[in-house]
């Protein structure tokens, strides 16, 4: 038997359930009526008033039998079946008053465990209980009714006794044989599937490792190759004799430079998917700071509630917080004797964030409003679906409402 996934199990297992159960319902109706029929054939030969609820149980039996063969369906035969063989046996306990009732329990347990096997824990719950108060009532006002007619058994009564006994045996150790085979059908089927997932597990660790070395290895590519892309503009600022273009080009290194340290990243984390956010941005940061000459120091303070970032949005993130940190030390601290940068990034509902910029310096208002800078600022926040506020009254905040998904 081939198991491809949990599924196939639970579907096979169901299948070969409701198979056992209809052969238990069919066979188990044969076997008592059987066993009905010889035992009223013992009754009529000993003159015993028990016969007329044998003979009901026997047609009860063939009954169930004909509607099996007919529908092949179980469950309906089943219910009939329990609530039948457990009224005829509580009669037969309570209203029979002779001398075979030491069976009739036995005739309880396995219309019970037929109730368990077939129809569920509930079912048989119900049953075993209704049979157990039976029981009680029996051994406190008719038992000893019983004992003293034990004395008065005939040989042929006590035969009739064993036989019935031998019979009830049979049936139970029947029944238990079937729960002992529906668990070893379990058991076996479970080892299967556990060493086929086994086998798949192992299978996919072994793509996953792949997978994950090749991603490694792209981001460390990547990363090489945006480094390449920095030192060619570099080498070629160094033929440039307008300050203006050579701004510009650093600028483009930078920001090159923010989109290469995210493929470290990526290379050197555990987890490619995601980037610790507080990390990323204090290695950006002294990148940053590295490429500028400034005159006094420089703080940079991190206040981050935040974990990880996707690493598909941590880009336009990284980008935007570079073109800030740049412009602070392109234009903020002129006239200072330390500067001061504070980050601040918090969770809100769903999947937006807070994110606030500020420093302690006046910023240099920009000759035009359409420069490059300010335009990419807007056009980051756009990606990511937020919004800007900006306040100059006490050195310069930007206050960023963002659409990012974060942990």
């Amino acid at each position: 038997m081939q198991l491809n996934t949990i599924e196939d199990f639970s579907n096979d297992f169901n299948d070969y359930y409701e198979k056992t159960k209809y052969q238990l319902t069919y066979r188990l109706s044969i076997a008592v009526a059987t066993m009905l029929l010889i035992l009223g054939i013992t009754f009529i030969i000993l003159k015993e008033p028990v016969i007329y609820l044998t003979a009901a149980g026997f047609a009860a039996c063939i009954g169930f039998v004909v509607y099996m063969r007919l529908t092949k369906k179980y469950k309906l035969a089943a219910i009939l079946f329990t609530l039948t063989g457990s009224s005829l046996s509580i009669l037969t306990l309570l209203t029979i008053k002779d001398a075979f009732h030491f069976v009739d329990p036995l005739w309880m347990l396995i219309v019970a465990l037929f109730a368990y096997f077939t129809l569920g824990k509930v079912f048989g719950n119900i049953i075993l209980i209704t049979e157990f108060l039976a029981v009680a009532y029996y051994l406190i006002f008719n038992l000893n009714e019983n004992l003293e007619l034990v004395e008065q058994l005939s040989t042929g009564e006590l035969y009739s006794l064993a036989l019935n006994c031998f019979l009830c045996a049979i049936v139970i150790a029947y029944l238990i044989y079937q729960f002992l085979r529906r668990n070893a059908f379990a058991a076996n089927s479970y080892r299967k599937l556990t060493q086929e997932l086994h086998s798949k597990n192992l299978l996919v660790e072994s793509q996953n490792r792949e997978k994950t070395a090749m991603l490694k290895e792209i981001h460390h590519r990547v990363k090489n190759n945006l480094q390449v892309i920095t030192s060619l503009l570099r080498l070629q600022t160094k033929d440039m004799k307008n300050p203006e273009s050579v701004n510009h080009f650093k600028e483009a290194i930078g920001r090159i430079g923010a989109m290469a340290l995210i493929h470290n990243q990526m290379y050197q984390s555990k987890d490619l998917d995601r980037i610790d956010i507080e990390s990323y941005l204090q290695s950006l940061s002294k990148n940053i700071l590295s490429s500028y000459t400034l005159d006094i120091p420089v703080s940079l303070n991190f206040d981050i509630k935040i974990k990880h970032f996707d690493s598909d949005q941590i880009v336009s993130l990284a980008l935007l917080f570079n073109e800030l940190v740049s412009n602070s030390l392109k234009h903020a601290f002129k006239h200072k004797d330390q500067g001061i940068i504070n980050t601040s990034i918090r969770k809100l509902e769903g999947s937006k964030i807070k994110f606030i910029f500020n420093d302690n310096g006046d910023w240099v208002q920009p000759k035009s409003n359409d420069s490059f800078g300010l335009e990419l600022i807007e056009t980051l926040v756009e990606q990511m679906n937020g919004s800007i506020k900006r306040n100059i009254d006490k050195g310069t905040q930007y206050e960023f409402l963002l659409d990012v998904q974060s942990e």
